[in-house]
C-alpha cells in the first residue's frame, strides 16, 4: 500500500524541500507522487537535490516521468538490449 496525499506531503516537508522548492511546486509534487512509495520517494528527493545543485532548478514533471518510465521497466524487466550498466569494455 502507497502512502495517502498527506503522508507524502509530510515526508516531503520533513525532507525539508520546501528550501529547494516553492509552495506550488511542493504541491505538484505530492499531486504527481500519488504512486510513489516512500523508497521511491526517497530516490526522488535525491534527484531533486542534484539537480537542484547543478542547474539551480527543478523539473518536477520530468523527474517523475523519468522515475515511473524506470519503474515500469523494473517491473516489466524490459530493458533494451544495448544499454549498459557500469563500465563498458569495447
Amino acid at each position: 500500500k502507497q502512502p495517502t496525499k498527506e503522508m507524502r506531503s509530510d515526508y516531503l516537508h520533513k525532507k525539508k524541500l520546501n528550501r529547494i522548492l516553492n509552495n506550488e511546486e511542493l504541491k505538484l509534487l505530492i499531486d504527481s507522487t500519488n504512486d510513489f512509495s516512500y523508497a521511491q520517494l526517497n530516490e526522488l528527493y535525491i534527484s531533486i537535490i542534484i539537480e537542484w545543485d547543478c542547474e539551480q532548478k527543478v523539473d518536477i514533471l520530468r523527474l517523475c516521468d523519468e522515475m515511473r518510465s524506470i519503474l515500469r521497466k523494473q517491473k516489466k524487466q524490459n530493458w533494451e538490449k544495448n544499454q549498459t550498466v557500469g563500465f563498458s569494455f569495447e
